[in-house]
């Protein structure tokens, strides 16, 4: 029972294609700017992807907050699929894997060429959050890994690809409505591209502290670049 209304709850956010249209803490906590969201529709403004090694790496990443489990569950609970026993023991059994003291994403990838990258053992993810950094593990991998291949076309040839899912979860509860970043590092990348990518939340601030902060990361971000 467990298992299948956890396929239920994550299956429907793999690999959306992110709108994020709305950049309210309330993506995490939930609050009345977002009641009118069905549980996909947080999954979408949640969602960032970018590439890795020049194209070969498509990466995907959604962070499991109160606001979209809250949601699904009620959406569930409207479809009255399940018993409401039932419902309440798989709610709380999932919200003390994936909430409660811990933080968790759930990370989506696909690969060409690299065919070894398919494992999760050549996969990192760091947590970033007010200056602190955070490594995430791995949940269940002792259990398998999702892979599945599917056929891609280049220039010159159908190429195999290679999709994995799997949810990392820090071991302490974090305040990702502050804002947050997530660093991917790969253990393969062909030369002469970058071993790590970044993917940024960043919402509307909460405080005065909170909005200094973000004019503070938007100013180091243009001290950056400096041209060619």
């Amino acid at each position: 029972m467990k298992n299948s209304i956890l396929a239920i709850l994550f299956s429907s956010c793999a690999l959306l294609s992110p709108t994020k249209s709305l950049n309210t803490p309330q993506l995490i906590t939930g609050g009345a700017d977002i009641s009118k969201l069905s549980s996909d529709e947080i999954a979408q403004n949640l969602t960032r992807e970018t590439t890795m090694g020049g194209g070969i790496f498509d990466l995907q990443a959604i962070p499991l907050s109160k606001a979209l489990l809250n949601q699904r569950w009620q959406e569930l609970n409207n479809s009255r699929a399940f018993g409401p026993k039932d419902l309440v023991k798989t709610k709380n059994w999932h919200m003390s894997r994936f909430i409660d003291n811990k933080t968790c994403i759930d990370f989506h990838y696909s690969v060409t060429r690299f065919e070894q990258t398919k494992y999760l053992s050549n996969w990192k993810l760091i947590l970033d959050i007010d200056g602190q950094s955070y490594d995430m593990e791995w949940m269940d991998l002792a259990k398998g890994e999702n892979i599945f291949v599917s056929q891609v076309a280049t220039p010159t040839h159908m190429a195999r690809k290679w999709h994995n899912q799997a949810i990392a979860c820090a071991t302490t509860e974090l305040p990702l409505e502050k804002g947050f970043s997530l660093k991917v590092l790969s253990a393969y990348v062909p030369w002469p591209f970058s071993s790590e990518a970044v993917m940024e939340w960043y919402f509307q601030p909460l405080t005065p502290e909170d909005e200094a902060a973000m004019i503070e990361r938007e100013e180091k971000k243009k001290q950056k670049y400096r041209g060619w």
